[in-house]
């Protein structure tokens, strides 16, 4: 009986001292769960991710077809590429014209064609005012839904 105590109070220790460490754990983590955590990341981090998210709210595009209008470099070209600009949408107010800067040049495109027959079919009417343009492939505004 005396062996029976002396192996049974062991194990009631073990058990009563097991049953409060749980309890304890359990406390700690619940704690945890309901702590703010703390973020340490550099600047150059927080930069990317404004970057991510500012380019997930960007216009999607497609690949397709413009038609190039104008590509020069040198002094004051910003101010002759506004100008021609302006001179396609007084000509040709339905069809959208986009400066673009590719270095070193301005360059001013038009349109937003899925096909290269559909950019043909403008090409015919544009050459009549802009006898140097021509078709180029360029990444295009996404058609609205109907």
């Amino acid at each position: 009986m005396k062996l029976l105590k002396k192996s049974l109070l062991p194990i009631f220790f073990m058990t009563a001292v097991s049953g409060f460490a749980q309890n304890n754990s359990t406390k700690n983590s619940e704690e945890l769960i309901w702590e703010k955590p703390t973020i340490h990341q550099s600047d150059e981090i927080k930069e990317l991710i404004q970057n991510s998210v500012n380019s997930s709210f960007e216009k999607p595009t497609i690949k397709g077809y413009r038609i190039q209008l104008f590509s020069e470099s040198g002094a004051n070209v910003k101010t002759k590429a506004t100008s021609v600009q302006s001179e396609f949408v007084k000509s040709y107010p339905s069809i959208p014209a986009y400066i673009v800067f590719e270095s070193p040049n301005f360059k001013i495109k038009a349109g937003d064609y899925r096909t290269q027959i559909e950019a043909q079919k403008y090409l015919k009417q544009i050459k009549s005012t802009f006898p140097g343009a021509f078709i180029v492939t360029d990444d295009i505004a996404l058609p609205a839904a109907n």
